[in-house]
């Protein structure tokens, strides 16, 4: 999913990641899941096992939805892999 996100658009996936930050109050992740590697998760309608906070290892089951351009704390644009999470869990727990 990292290198080519558009190539698993519309597909169910599982990513593991460490959440780097918290946005919109838990709507939205963006999390690390590897080497800087960062993905964002929309989580509006997710089923959460609890409240996640920054530095959580997490485990998201969702749809891949390609591409999401962001703007960083910094000003500038970020392109990134986006997932539609529809439950996500605490993956140190399972």
């Amino acid at each position: 999913i990292l290198r080519d996100p558009s190539e698993y658009e519309g597909k169910y996936i599982r990513i593991t990641g460490i959440i780097s930050q918290v946005i919109d109050g838990g709507d939205e992740y963006l999390i690390s899941s590897g080497d800087d590697k960062m993905v964002l998760i929309y989580a509006s309608s997710a089923t959460k096992e609890k409240n996640f906070i920054e530095d959580d290892p997490i485990s998201i089951y969702g749809i891949c939805g390609g591409n999401q351009t962001y703007e960083t704390v910094i000003g500038t644009q970020k392109t990134v892999p986006l997932i539609q999470a529809g439950y996500i869990y605490d993956s140190l727990l399972k």
